[in-house]
């Protein structure tokens, strides 16, 4: 199971918000604050839907999207 699908828990390809803060939590070992939440879901959907696909997330955590080297701290 890729990271991705263990977070998107109705498994609909795409993550929400509430999906993406319990990743971030998972990732920061600490509960996060909704405006956090919001800032970095804004920043990493780049086709400004309401969800995050895959390869958004991918761009995020490997360093390929607007993060670039920052998305390396979830691996």
């Amino acid at each position: 199971m890729t990271l991705f699908r263990k977070f998107d828990e109705d498994s609909n390809g795409v993550m929400d918000q509430k999906e993406f803060k319990k990743f971030m939590e998972k990732l920061f070992g600490r509960r996060v604050a909704a405006k956090e939440v919001e800032m970095m879901f804004r920043e990493i959907n780049i086709d400004e839907e309401l969800t995050i696909d895959e390869d958004e997330f991918k761009g995020f955590i490997f360093g390929s999207g607007r993060f670039g080297e920052a998305g390396m701290l979830c691996v």
